[in-house]
């Protein structure tokens, strides 16, 4: 049984938070440009509430920060305010199920270097992650039915939260937490209605399923697989996966059903695999955070006595430390992957109100099927059709549109000029 509580979960949820969002703001002062592909498309779509065939939860958010105006920059800021939220409500979860040491001990968590950077970029685990972690500690306090109503907005964040349902149910064992299958209802019923969403560019990511049988061989797989458990072991999620697994001894329900939850989350990371055809650190976020849940309750459980607490906490802070390192490394990376559309923005600022025509770098990103117009609209304000149209792009190669100027990819740098396209 959790420990009695000697301060109120106020007051380390409240430090998890502040210490997870002094990290991201770390990060996002020294890296402030968008980063990631999809996040490129999800800035691009900023107007509309559906992108893609991705659920709405995430783009809310970027709807509603493109609507107030706040930029990329003050949009990052909105994600990593949110993915802070989730490592509070993580200490509240870790709380609940192993005592206020476990709480304590999940600021340490907070800190895991893929969540830290793609917490704080315009992904979905830090809405997914706060969505599940607080609506678990309110079913775990007695307040099921708000636990079972929020859990239910897990079904609009992310497609890997259905099963985790589908879970939760099973281990509510009564049919009011049927309630979480509202989130799933609204999305297949708005599909019937026939709801579709914008596309940001010509770049269908439903189509990483296309043709993989031709593709898929179970030697790439295993390669894919040897490479993120390196992801695992640079990052320090091994030390939490580890740890967890020490923690499946307790037979409390609550332990259960989380780590029942990692290991789903598992599982689909390894058909993420098959999906994209790589592996990425960002597929370690959401089962290292779930598993860092049941590891520091089994931590705080186990080993009694403030001087060996304070040792797992200096070992999980030396652990936290070491992902960051390896992060910042990370973010440097996706850093250099935008510099040459980044500079090319920086010579068109300084002609306003001329719409470009762009023939940009291409073979980029998976199965090299991206190109630099992505970047450009993803890192900067620029709306397709309005401020530029895309050489590369198939229905902008069959239109003939006035356009002021040139940005062109000469296979080492843009260069931008004055004057429409050539004629075509």
């Amino acid at each position: 049984m959790p420990s009695p509580r000697a301060h109120p979960a106020s007051l380390y949820a409240g430090t998890a938070f502040l210490a997870a969002l002094a990290v991201r703001a770390l990060l996002l002062a020294a890296f402030p440009d968008n980063i990631g592909l999809d996040g490129f498309q999800r800035w691009a779509g900023r107007d509309w509430l559906l992108v893609q065939g991705w659920l709405p939860g995430p783009q809310l958010l970027i709807w509603s920060a493109g609507q107030l105006g706040v930029g990329i920059f003050g949009t990052r800021v909105l994600m990593a305010v949110v993915a802070s939220l989730a490592v509070a409500a993580g200490a509240v979860l870790a709380e609940a199920i192993g005592g206020r040491a476990a709480g304590w001990m999940f600021i340490a968590a907070g800190a895991f270097g893929p969540f830290t950077l793609w917490g704080s970029a315009l992904y979905q685990e830090g809405l997914f992650l706060l969505v599940l972690f607080a609506g678990l500690a309110l079913a775990l306090r007695g307040r099921l039915t708000a636990g079972d109503a929020l859990l239910g907005a897990l079904g609009l964040v992310r497609y890997e939260a259905w099963p985790l349902l589908l879970l939760y149910v099973v281990w509510r064992r009564s049919p009011r937490a049927l309630l979480v299958g509202w989130g799933p209802a609204v999305w297949l019923g708005g599909h019937l209605l026939g709801w579709e969403g914008h596309a940001a560019s010509p770049i269908d990511y439903f189509s990483d399923w296309q043709g993989l049988a031709a593709r898929f061989t179970v030697a790439g797989w295993l390669e894919d697989a040897e490479r993120l458990l390196r992801y695992a072991w640079d990052t320090g999620a091994l030390v939490f996966v580890g740890a967890a697994i020490v923690g499946l001894r307790d037979r409390a329900p609550a332990t259960r059903l989380v780590a029942a939850m990692t290991g789903v989350q598992l599982l689909l990371v390894a058909l993420w695999m098959v999906g994209l055809e790589r592996a990425t650190p960002r597929m370690l976020i959401v089962p290292t955070m779930l598993a860092a849940v049941v590891a520091v309750a089994a931590l705080a459980r186990r080993f009694e006595g403030p001087r060996m607490r304070r040792g797992i906490v200096v070992l999980l802070v030396v652990v936290a430390w070491i992902s960051s390192v390896n992060t910042w490394r990370a973010a440097e990376v996706e850093a250099r992957f935008t510099h040459h559309e980044r500079i090319a923005l920086t010579t068109m600022a300084a002609y306003p109100g001329v719409r470009w025509w762009i023939t940009p770098r291409t073979g980029l990103g998976p199965r090299d099927r991206h190109d630099g117009c992505e970047i450009l609209q993803g890192v900067s304000e620029l709306r397709h059709g309005t401020d530029f149209r895309c050489a590369a792009w198939p229905d902008d190669a069959a239109t003939v549109d006035a356009c002021g100027g040139t940005v062109t990819w000469d296979g080492q740098v843009y260069v931008v000029t004055l004057g429409g396209p050539p004629p075509r």
